[in-house]
């Protein structure tokens, strides 16, 4: 039986981790309504950009994040983020058996 320390992670396993901080939750839910900057999610959620910012960028290397295209903005740019449609965290998880048909009773 190999040993849990040896045994590859499961395929969802670095997106659960990301979901773990409850901005990245807060932000996700904001971004499935409306494609935003971190400037324009920090001021709706009342949190810094800078904080937003990395938040973001977390949840777009995971893939939850997908840009939506860019802003000029004061002479640079923004990326704007949405909530991706689609997440490659391998195939869906099984579902459950009707315990009530196999039941010998």
């Amino acid at each position: 039986m190999p040993d849990d320390e040896t045994a590859p992670p499961s395929p969802g396993l670095p997106a659960l981790r990301v979901l773990a901080h409850p901005l990245r939750l807060r932000l996700l839910s904001l971004l499935t309504g409306a494609a935003m900057s971190a400037a324009e999610a920090a001021r709706e959620l009342g949190e810094t950009q800078a904080n937003v910012s990395y938040h973001l960028r977390r949840l777009h290397d995971a893939g939850l994040l997908e840009a939506a295209g860019q802003t000029e903005i004061r002479g640079g740019l923004a990326k704007r983020y949405r909530h991706a449609t689609t997440v490659e965290s391998g195939p869906p998880p099984p579902r459950p058996r009707s315990t009530a048909a196999s039941s010998p009773r």
